[in-house]
């Protein structure tokens, strides 16, 4: 019988690198994003979907995907013209990706998908999932979207956009970030203290400082075995020469990530840390408590 888990935690928290870690794996298939609003599966309702309120849709879609039915949008906002015809034509790549996958039948299944931070107990409780929740350094996060030019939502109601920084608004911004930082993060530290170890929370920052062993714990979570190509694959990623990713791009796995932790803070004037700081303070103390690398990086 497949196996199925998830990783999840805010967009730009890591989940991309842990599930390329994991896609290494002996027997391990990985699907992307399935509960992405902008290009997952047709009929996602938001943003970061909340299980206690669109439980029957979010359930249907679940079905929907481990059964093979499933579609992924063909098309995006961003598509110029011919993209959005050759997309119509071929079905795009996400349903490329996803019927590979599922062909695929891995003994293990993952779904790496941040948008699923707020159903994770419902994936725990309704479908027998294991999972992972990964979790950022509120400051490394806002550096993290300033560098992509990406934005955050308004949790709570239904929200389909992703408000980015404009203007000098750098501060308020800032702010805005620390607001959802701390109610995601908080919805999913109480979900993993109710999960009885079903999910298990990582810090990005542990995972930089010392992937072997936090890889180790969590492929033995999902109960898999690492290959030797998991082994390459950690060393390739991690003995880059810089920490710092280049602008504008989207995944580097080639860094020095031992110093990851540490490479933000220069980028963030006082005013935007203190704005941040100020609105997930008690969050971040249940996350980060008494934690000398963290205090460190301030």
């Amino acid at each position: 019988m497949q196996k199925r888990g998830f990783i999840c935690g805010a967009h730009r928290s890591g989940t991309t690198w842990l599930g390329k870690i994991l896609e290494t794996c002996t027997d391990c298939s990985v699907l992307h994003e399935p509960f992405n609003y902008a290009y997952g599966v047709e009929s996602v309702p938001c943003w970061y979907p909340d299980a206690k309120v669109h439980n029957a849709v979010l359930t249907g879609l679940l079905a929907d995907i481990f059964a093979g039915r499933a579609r992924f949008k063909t098309q995006r906002d961003s598509d110029v013209k011919w993209k959005a015809v050759m997309r119509s034509i071929t079905g795009g790549p996400d349903n490329i990706h996803y019927r590979r996958k599922l062909r695929a039948n891995p003994k293990t299944l993952i779904l790496k998908d941040p948008f699923v931070s707020r159903m994770a107990a419902m994936l725990c409780n309704q479908h027998d999932m294991y999972g992972v929740a990964m979790v950022r350094h509120p400051g490394a996060y806002l550096n993290a979207l300033k560098r992509m030019g990406w934005g955050v939502p308004e949790l709570g109601v239904d929200d389909c956009s992703l408000r980015q920084m404009r203007g000098d608004d750098a501060e308020e911004f800032a702010a805005r970030v620390g607001r959802f930082w701390a109610q995601l993060n908080g919805d999913i530290l109480d979900q993993v203290i109710s999960s009885q170890g079903r999910i298990q929370l990582l810090r990005h920052e542990d995972l930089c400082e010392n992937p072997l062993r936090e890889s180790q714990k969590i492929i033995a979570h999902f109960g898999m075995q690492a290959t030797a190509g998991t082994t390459s694959f950690l060393r390739q990623s991690t003995t880059g020469t810089t920490a710092r990713a280049r602008p504008g791009e989207l995944h580097q796995f080639v860094r020095k990530t031992r110093d990851i932790p540490h490479s933000w803070r220069s980028n963030l004037s006082d005013g935007e840390y203190g704005a941040i700081m100020a609105e997930c303070k008690e969050i971040y103390g249940r996350i980060y408590v008494s934690d000398d690398l963290m205090l460190a990086s301030v």
